[in-house]
């Protein structure tokens, strides 16, 4: 009985989620045909890689004696975070269909492989359970957005910056989104058939944090895969 239980349970929220995946693919498909901005764009200083570091660039700047701190256009301004979230949730249901299909024909290939579902297989205590939760949902999307985004994608685009001024044919935002996603990918590979979506999946949120260079809508989207 326990296990016709959650056998139903775990449908239910698979359709919970088709549904919320549809959903937002609709959202975002109407939004394109309206020509409506499928995510704002949020303008930095040219030497700003964005998020958590735009604080430092803007200490920087500063103590310099530069520009006024309002005339500087850093992207780490104040923003609500509701609508941080919501983007976030959007965002991760908007990938989550097509991350499923593209990870189920991986898996006819690759098996799918990861640390925290080998660990609670072997030892199904609470407390197990309890740290990988929190290993996953909470520590690995701050620090790996934080790296990959943050970091890696935002120096990229410092760089491409100045390449832009020697060469117009450059596609800006590009390059620095499918070279982190790449890398991203890269770094799960021990996880077998999870690298490709997982790609998909980093393409995504390289493109949400360009549009905003804020971290908490990839931090949400992350955490909830």
């Amino acid at each position: 009985m326990p296990n016709k239980v959650s056998l139903a349970l775990v449908g239910m929220i698979s359709l919970l989620f088709m549904a919320g995946s549809c959903t937002s693919i609709a959202f975002v498909i109407g939004r394109w045909r309206r020509n409506e901005p499928l995510v704002p764009f949020v303008p930095r200083d040219s030497l700003d890689p964005g998020g958590a570091f735009s604080w430092i660039c803007r200490a920087v700047a500063r103590s310099r004696g530069g520009a006024s701190e309002a005339a500087i256009p850093f992207g780490a301004t104040i923003h609500p975070m509701g609508s941080d979230i919501r983007l976030g949730i959007v965002a991760f249901f908007f990938v989550f269909l097509p991350m499923i299909l593209l990870h189920l024909y991986c898996q006819q290939f690759v098996p799918y492989e990861h640390a925290a579902i080998t660990a609670i297989k072997s030892d199904r205590s609470s407390g197990t359970f309890l740290l990988w939760a929190i290993a996953t949902v909470v520590w690995s999307p701050i620090i790996e957005e934080f790296l990959f985004r943050n970091l890696l994608q935002g120096v990229l685009e410092v760089y491409e910056r100045m390449i832009v001024c020697l060469s117009r044919r450059w596609v800006f935002g590009g390059v620095p989104i499918v070279i982190s996603s790449l890398t991203f990918a890269l770094m799960h590979w021990n996880q077998g058939a999870a690298a490709a979506p997982l790609f998909l999946f980093a393409l995504v949120l390289g493109f949400l944090y360009f549009q905003t260079h804020r971290l908490l809508p990839s931090i949400v989207a992350h955490a909830m895969l």
